[in-house]
């Protein structure tokens, strides 16, 4: 019922009822060729600065180039939802600086048959309605094969014409 703790300003023992270990997690995206060259994360500060660089370059790609405010983001747990959510509005946003943010989409692409796979089912049905109501795209049922720098193929071998691809899939717990 004791736990012994360093800080900055020395060690000290804390005692406890209940003790929970959150350790966090780590990416640990599966071997898809092109994730390490042409895919984003978002687990650490760096990789969203990345990401955020990169985004803010989308302008500057040709304005015929099938897919450049598009974003398809990989996992439909917590990190996809959230990330896929927030980035519609970024490319949005982004996009509207040269008159095209009617270009503006996501597609959240998830292994399972349900997004959320590890929410359980109570929240589904909300998550759902938002993402329809935000004009999320949704695969589900599907896993990309292979990523490129202007799109991602998925299983079937639907491909998805987009400039960004934002991994999220694969935490392992550290």
């Amino acid at each position: 019922r004791e736990v012994s703790v360093r800080t900055a300003r020395g060690g000290r023992v804390l005692t406890y009822d209940w003790l929970v270990l959150a350790a966090g997690s780590r990416l640990n995206p599966p071997d898809v060729p092109g994730v390490a060259e042409h895919g984003f994360a978002v687990d650490t500060h760096a990789e969203a600065v990345a990401l955020e660089r990169h985004l803010d370059a989308l302008p500057e790609l040709s304005s015929t180039r099938a897919g450049r405010f598009t974003a398809v983001v990989v996992g439909a747990g917590f990190t996809g939802l959230e990330t896929g959510t927030e980035l519609l509005g970024r490319l949005r946003s982004i996009a509207a600086r040269v008159e095209a943010a009617d270009d503006a989409r996501v597609v959240l692409v998830e292994r399972a048959d349900v997004v959320g796979p590890d929410l359980g089912p109570t929240p589904r049905p909300l998550i759902e309605r938002a993402l329809r109501e935000l004009g999320v795209d949704v695969r589900l049922g599907a896993a990309p094969t292979e990523v490129r720098a202007d799109g991602v193929l998925l299983e079937g071998g639907e491909w998805l014409p987009a400039a960004t691809t934002v991994w999220t899939a694969g935490l392992r717990a550290s």
